[in-house]
């Protein structure tokens, strides 16, 4: 009878040994990144819109400053004179000498930044995803007490003891399975609204265009660098803010492996980052824990934490001044908070962390652990208001919701059912599998809304017509917000993504 008794009670000790010890990993589960660190080879394209216009490229640039004869700007460490010239001409002379000269074009082959593109509802031909349920047997750890019994020939007596024993069992469960076919559909496409540019060849295969708006000039740089990686995968990069670099932290960066877009390209998974989609350097340093740089004539892509792979020390830290209702992710996870906001665990690493309170904008930041600084210490601060945006029936249980803030922080969130949003116009793109919408919306504090993100993907239809989206403009306006029948919202990050 005791032994029976024993069973249960050991178990019901062993479950809440096991949820009250947390401890906050290194590495994040949620992204996938590989904990390693690569130098790839690297080649400059002239131009992203003619090599990859189908992955909508997020792109901006700069305003020149206004003056009325020269204007001079750094570009890539080297100074660059923009002057206007007779007629619709502007001349820019390099820091070598060299004098180019480019006459005014407009048409809608490119855009400046998503201020000069309308959503209108398109019929094209893609790989498009279909989902179904598949039942399979799930493979798990279990666990059971094992009896043990020792004969003691001195005391002519039994011992019995009992210990945990772990295997792996099976249970029925249904998992998600897609599938890529060829069809057509109809689906909101960007539609550039025409506008007058210049266009100069540098050589080298750097390009620069400066666009012409309301009598305001904006520099960007429309080349991209590209590292051909393992399996095929296409690492490209995007000087964001047009200054000649491709590693500030608002810079973008996409993982490709295939087009949708040609049939004669099939799926290929790209592993430990989400394929064809954009990042902002800043949030693949947040989200995956990865960071990119130029060494050696080579893009290096490197782990942050892979210094500590080996590691196996620990240290704690604290977060304290949380409010009713905060809610705490560490490298990508949720983390149980504790009423008397006890110090967490943590492996040794480099962390990054996002706190969410509803009505405001979300704090976020980075502590190192290590044997230099075994214990850390968070103070939270509120910050600013926000509001709260829901995301109901998803296509699928994983997906990925990117937003860009009116300030151009970018951050990425898996799998969320409700954000904070900065307060006005937010730009909201949502992945699953591969399948992209895009949102624009305007954010109010006493205005929350829902997004229902299944009929958002069904919609075939768009406010802004393809009258609308072909009138020429001169002004960078934000166009017509494509805002669901029910509302969507996010925080401010430390550069801009």
């Amino acid at each position: 009878m005791k032994h029976a008794l024993l069973y249960p009670l050991m178990s019901l000790i062993v479950i809440f040994s096991h949820l009250h010890a947390q401890t906050l990993k290194r590495m994040s589960r949620a992204s996938g990144a590989p904990n390693v660190s690569t130098a790839t080879p690297f080649e400059v394209g002239a131009d992203i819109f003619e090599q990859y216009g189908w992955a909508k490229p997020q792109i901006s640039g700069r305003e020149l400053p206004a003056s009325g004869g020269e204007v001079k700007v750094n570009f890539k460490g080297k100074e660059l004179t923009f002057s206007k010239g007779a007629g619709d001409q502007i001349t820019v002379k390099a820091a070598d000498g060299k004098v180019l000269t480019a006459t005014a074009t407009t048409d809608d082959k490119r855009y400046f930044d998503h201020r000069s593109v309308v959503w209108v509802p398109r019929t094209v031909s893609r790989y498009y995803p279909s989902y179904t349920m598949q039942w399979y047997n799930q493979p798990y750890q279990a666990s059971r007490m094992v009896a043990t019994s020792r004969y003691n020939p001195s005391t002519k007596s039994t011992q019995t003891t009992y210990q945990t024993q772990f295997y792996t069992a099976y249970r029925g469960a249904y998992r998600h399975v897609t599938t890529w076919n060829w069809t057509t559909v109809t689906e909101l496409q960007p539609k550039i609204i025409p506008s007058k540019h210049y266009s100069f060849h540098l050589g080298d295969n750097q390009d620069l265009t400066v666009f012409e708006k309301e009598g305001k000039h904006y520099l960007q740089n429309p080349s991209y660098m590209s590292a051909k990686g393992a399996g095929g995968v296409n690492c490209v990069l995007l000087d964001f803010n047009a200054n000649g670099s491709y590693f500030d932290p608002q810079d973008r960066v996409m993982w490709t492996a295939w087009n949708p877009y040609d049939k004669g390209s099939k799926y290929k998974e790209v592993k430990g980052f989400r394929g064809n989609a954009w990042y902002s350097l800043l949030d693949l340093e947040e989200s995956s824990l990865v960071t990119l740089s130029e060494e050696n004539g080579k893009l290096k892509t490197e782990s942050i934490n892979s210094k500590y792979a080996q590691s196996k020390g620990k240290g704690q830290v604290g977060f304290q001044g949380l409010p009713e209702g905060a809610t705490l992710k560490v490298n990508g996870q949720p983390v149980r908070l504790n009423a008397k906001a006890k110090p967490l665990n943590a492996e040794y690493g480099e962390f990054h962390y996002i706190i969410s309170v509803p009505g405001h904008e979300d704090a976020s930041g980075k502590f190192v652990v290590d044997e230099t600084h075994p214990s850390q210490q968070i103070q939270y601060q509120l910050t600013g208001p926000a509001a709260a945006a829901k995301f109901v029936n998803p296509t699928q249980p994983e997906y990925f919701i990117t937003v860009t803030n009116p300030q151009g922080e970018m951050r990425t969130y898996q799998s969320p059912s409700q954000l904070n949003l900065s307060l006005g116009v937010n730009q909201i793109d949502i992945e699953v599998s591969g399948a992209l919408l895009s949102r624009e919306v305007t954010v109010a504090a006493d205005k929350p809304f829902e997004l229902d993100i299944t009929a958002e993907f069904k919609k075939d239809a768009t406010s802004v017509t393809e009258e609308e989206a072909t009138t020429p403009t001169d002004g960078l306006q934000t166009p017509p917000a494509q805002v669901p029948t029910k509302g969507c919202a996010r925080k401010k990050g430390r550069g801009g993504k």
